[in-house]
């Protein structure tokens, strides 16, 4: 899978959207001085994958011909994007994934890219539930890898996405997945509450060669 054909994909899901998606190697333009603070006494792996975020958020906006700018992090290593803009960035071993948007298009935005056979076996009680499991369990070899990619992938792209809205954490358990070979689905199964407060939101993955990618978004 090209970094393109991300870039595209995405921009036709999300309309009106800018997305930026490449090697993290490659995406290490300098900090400004309001983010590198945050990175300072990292590794070299964590400022890397930092620096890249916040590259590609630039080139987003450059996408969209917006100026520019510092993105803070947030007290959950959230990105505090322009009071104009939503947005959500994600990292893999070797890859870096953005997206923004218009804040009067969408209420939300969450995205995760995995790299495939990303979740192992002695993962799985830590990241599914028993039904999910019992699922999973089904499947073999290529199937199995990506279901649990995908699953696992979609729960982190839900969580970026119901943060800025609830500011509420979530774990892998309070919500339940369901994919099929066309769609990915998602159950809110505790932390009720959050219900009332989430928008109607709306869910995809793309997946192909050894990536798989996922979002959560929900249109004003």
């Amino acid at each position: 899978m090209k970094q393109n054909d991300i870039e595209d994909i995405i921009e036709d899901r999300f309309h009106g959207s800018a997305c930026v998606c490449g090697a993290i190697s490659t995406l290490q333009y300098p900090l400004l001085p309001e983010e590198d603070e945050y990175v300072q006494k990292c590794v070299l792996k964590r400022r890397m994958e930092f620096t890249a975020g916040r590259t590609a958020a630039r080139m987003a906006m450059k996408k969209l011909d917006i100026a520019p700018t510092a993105i803070p992090r947030g007290e959950k290593n959230n990105p505090i994007w322009p009071w104009t803009l939503i947005g959500s960035i994600s990292h893999c071993d070797n890859t870096c994934l953005c997206v923004i948007a218009d804040k009067t298009k969408y209420s939300s935005i969450g995205v995760d890219i995995e790299e495939l056979h990303r979740v192992q076996l002695e993962l799985f009680p830590s990241i599914f539930s028993n039904d999910e499991i019992t699922v999973l369990n089904k499947l073999q070899n290529e199937d199995l890898a990506f279901h649990a990619t995908a699953g696992f992938s979609i729960k982190e792209a839900f969580y970026k996405f119901q943060y800025p809205i609830t500011r509420q954490w979530l774990g892998f358990k309070d919500v339940e997945v369901v994919v099929s070979s066309d769609k990915i689905s998602l159950e809110i199964v505790s932390k009720a509450k959050i219900k009332n407060i989430l928008p109607k939101y709306d869910c995809f993955f793309y997946s192909r060669n050894n990536l798989v990618v996922t979002g959560v978004f929900a249109c004003r």
